[in-house]
Parts: C-alpha cells; structure tokens; sequence
C-alpha cells in the first residue's frame, strides 16, 4: 500500500506537468454521473529548474489565481470518487 505522502507526491508531480489552463482536459467519469465531467490540471514540476517540465512557483500561483478567478476550485479525492 502507498504512504498518503507518497501519493500527495505523486499527486503534486501529476499536477504539475502540463502548465496552463489552455492544457486542462476533460476526465469523464463512468460512475453514472451523465454528461458531466472533472477537468483536471495536470504539471510534471515546480521549481526554478531550467528544463520544459519545470514551473516556477510563481507561474504555478498565477496559473492557479487565473483559474479560480475563472470559476475553477480544487476537490479533495474523496469528492472525486463520490462523483
């Protein structure tokens, strides 16, 4: 079984791969939920490395500031699964 912290990293590392919200995508669910679906923000790294998969923290804060200004909000994973 994996640590929850193991999977909170695994989770950031996901989250972090794909900066901007022009990259959001949208996951269908198959628990009988009809049409609706669960956009999901995904990035590879955040830091001041100087590689295509890296983010600064401050791009990553914008690109998060931007997204809930337009509506957006994060879920926790129990929520998910209750979807």
């Amino acid at each position: 079984m994996i640590s929850r912290r193991r999977f909170i990293k695994g989770c950031i590392s996901t989250i972090i791969a794909i900066s901007g919200s022009e990259l959001l995508f949208q996951a269908p669910t198959s628990s009988g939920s009809g049409n609706r679906n669960i956009p999901v923000l995904v990035y590879h790294r955040v830091g001041y490395t100087t590689d295509a998969l890296t983010v600064t923290p401050e791009r990553f804060s914008s690109d998060l500031d931007s997204l809930q200004e337009r509506g957006y909000h994060s879920i926790s994973l129990e929520q998910f699964q209750n979807f």
